[in-house]
Order: C-alpha cells, then sequence, then structure tokens
C-alpha cells in the first residue's frame, strides 16, 4: 500500500468532515500524487524541476505583461472506448471559447467574485486557438480522433510502463511536439476528472493535459458541467499549484503572494465568507475543487506565474506561430478556405469539384466561438 497517498486521502476525509466541506466520491484532480510519482521516479527531471523552483522563486514574468496576444495551439487528442467517449466537434469548440473566456477575464459570471477579493482579479492575456497545422505543416482542424480497446485508458497516467495514452502502438495517441502545441487529451478517466504536467515534470512525449470525457466542454453534469475541469487543469500545465499547496496545513501555500493561506479543499459550492487560516479563504479561484458554476477567477499573481512558465520552461510554446499565419489555405475535403485566420476582409470558400455545390457551412473563430451558419434542404 502507499502509505502517503493513505495519509492524504485520510486527511482530506478528515478535513471534509472538520470544515464541513462537501467531499464527492469524485476525485478531481491527480495533480500532486503524479507529480510526485514522476519526479521521485526521474531523477533528472527532479533536478531540473528544483533548479526551475529556485528560479521561478525570482522570475515574475514581468517582461510579458506588456503583450496582449499570447496565443497557444490546441490539439485536441480524444481517445475513446465508446461512442459516448467520442464527443462531437461542438463540446470541443465550446471547450476552446471556455478557456478563452476564462484565461481572458471575459467570463460571464466574473461579477460573482466577492468584493473582498475583487482587486486580486487578472486578465492573463492568453488565448487558445484549435491548430490549424500538424507538425508536418499540413492542413488540421486541430482535432484527433482515436479508437482504443482499452476501458479507462486515461486512469494510467503514472509510471512502470502505465501511459498507453501517448502511444500508438499501445493503442494510444502519439503527443504533438509539446514545445509547439498544448496538447490535451479527452478520454475515460474512470472517477478522475483531470490531470496537466506541470513543467519539468514529463519527459517531452509525455507533458500534456488529460481531461475526463464526461467534463470536457460544455456538458450536462450538474457539477462539472462548463468545461472549467480543463480550465483548472491548465491553469496546472502553466506551473500553478492548487490554492491550498500540497499539505493540508496553514503552513504550505501555493507560493503565490496574493492568495490566502488555506487549510485545504473545498467542494460543491460553499458560501462566501469561509475562513480557515485566519483570513477569508479564495475557494471561489479556478485553483480549488469547487463546482464548474461557483469558480470565477485568477489573481494577478497566479497571472505572473503563468507568464513566467511561458517566458521559461514553456517558452517554445510562447513563439509558436501555428495559429498566427494570416496567409494560410486550408485544405479538407474537396473544399479550399482562405486566408484563414480571417481578419475584416472576405472569407474565401471554393470547391475544388465544379460538380459539388455547397449547401450548408457554419463558420466558427479561433477560439471555438460559432460566428455564423446557413443550412440549406
Amino acid at each position: 500500500m502507499n502509505w502517503n497517498r493513505f495519509a492524504l486521502q485520510l486527511s482530506l476525509s478528515l478535513l471534509a468532515i472538520g470544515q464541513c466541506f462537501h467531499l464527492r466520491a469524485q476525485v478531481p484532480c491527480l495533480f500532486d500524487e503524479v507529480k510526485e510519482e514522476r519526479l521521485w521516479n526521474n531523477p533528472f527531471l527532479k533536478a531540473q524541476r528544483k533548479i526551475w523552483e529556485q528560479h521561478s522563486a525570482v522570475s515574475s514574468g514581468t517582461d510579458l505583461l506588456l503583450r496582449s496576444n499570447i496565443i497557444i495551439p490546441v490539439v485536441v487528442h480524444v481517445v475513446y472506448f465508446n461512442d459516448e467517449q467520442n464527443i462531437p466537434d461542438t463540446r470541443i469548440y465550446s471547450q476552446i471559447e471556455r478557456l478563452n473566456q476564462d484565461f481572458s477575464g471575459s467570463n460571464e459570471d466574473l461579477n460573482n467574485v466577492p468584493n473582498v477579493f475583487k482587486h486580486l482579479v487578472a486578465k492573463t492575456g492568453i488565448e487558445f486557438c484549435l491548430a490549424n497545422e500538424d507538425p508536418d505543416g499540413n492542413f488540421s482542424n486541430g482535432i484527433l480522433r482515436v479508437p482504443t480497446s482499452i476501458n479507462r485508458i486515461g486512469t494510467a497516467i503514472g509510471t512502470g510502463g502505465r501511459r498507453n495514452i501517448f502511444y500508438e502502438e499501445l493503442e494510444g495517441s502519439e503527443i504533438w511536439d509539446s514545445e509547439r502545441y498544448l496538447n490535451i487529451y479527452v478520454c475515460d478517466m474512470g472517477e478522475i476528472a483531470g490531470f496537466a504536467s506541470a513543467p519539468f515534470t514529463a519527459i517531452p512525449q509525455e507533458d500534456g493535459v488529460l481531461i475526463n470525457s464526461k467534463y470536457f466542454g460544455v456538458n450536462n453534469d450538474p457539477e462539472f458541467g462548463m468545461g472549467r475541469v480543463c480550465t483548472h487543469e491548465v491553469g496546472h500545465f502553466f506551473d500553478l499549484n492548487h490554492i491550498w499547496g500540497s499539505a493540508l496545513d496553514c503552513e504550505d501555500d501555493d507560493g503565490i503572494s496574493d492568495t490566502p493561506r488555506q487549510m485545504g479543499p473545498y467542494f460543491g459550492c460553499p458560501s462566501h465568507p469561509r475562513t480557515s487560516c485566519g483570513s477569508e479563504d479564495l475557494f471561489m479561484n479556478y485553483m480549488d475543487y469547487v463546482n464548474d458554476s461557483c469558480m470565477f477567477m485568477f489573481t494577478a499573481g497566479q497571472k505572473l506565474k503563468m507568464l513566467s512558465a511561458l517566458s521559461g520552461p514553456r517558452f517554445k510554446l510562447l513563439h509558436s506561430t501555428i495559429c498566427n499565419d494570416p496567409d494560410t489555405v486550408m485544405q479538407e475535403n474537396g473544399i479550399t478556405i482562405f486566408p484563414n485566420p480571417v481578419g475584416n476582409g472576405p472569407l474565401i470558400v471554393h470547391s475544388n469539384n465544379s460538380d459539388d455545390l455547397i449547401q450548408s457551412w457554419e463558420l466558427y473563430s479561433m477560439e471555438g466561438k460559432l460566428i455564423s451558419a446557413i443550412f440549406r434542404k
């Protein structure tokens, strides 16, 4: 038995009872557990991570504060065991839109932040787009669909040969260059909601984000239905810790000065205010465990931590130009579309077969938002 893991689970249960948190059977996030396991089993990564943590303590990411268009190309790997897990494109588009709203501070529920914390709210300046080009320079819609015969393939994300999700020969999907793309895997994760690799905690072939297919994009789950499991995990990918840190006491925290110390996670949808370490708790932050509808914000300190990661170990993502080429021509299924992305000028859609007539179309922004559509019988 892994006694550290058992002790953590027991502590969470006791904490939930002592503070009247709502504890659900769902495991929200395996970030701390898998991070520790990976670093323990890879001394080289552990050394890199230690150097980075020492550097990030003095690096603030302020050199990126004036940049307003940090665009991160995303490739979504849908690795499915059954048809239900093979989620539709619309769910994927809604997830990209949710990421852009939450990271830009344009989410519709931002005004629900309590007054005492409103001055901490940050707009990160980070945007996300579905990649329009694969690693070989070919057209892509940023979505890969890979069937697998492995049930709950996303539950095996640790070490010891249990990483099928990242390898084609093991019935998973090969990661696209993790220095140029944010790889998000959507798969069956059993009772786990999501997981992400922080910088220097995974080899390049396994450096990405995993989200349970039940909670990806806008869905009908009453607690995780708004796509914010992904917001939480992408925060981890850019080096954010849980709001309470990794220990369940007031001595440990997340390493960010403007997030109040907090005893542990909150679940469900608690009412404000709640206190645990002598101050009001910031449980409505994206890096806590509350329901999607009850988390609304990143802080200025969290923004700087993410920008620090983008100017450090994630810097090649910062300079990826996959979504920035205004002259890109898309070709798929006999249709040519250009330019992509489109600015204020016309968008040209051309059928490469003169016998074909385009009857219906949908136009989405790079953020996955439906702009217009025409459907004809």
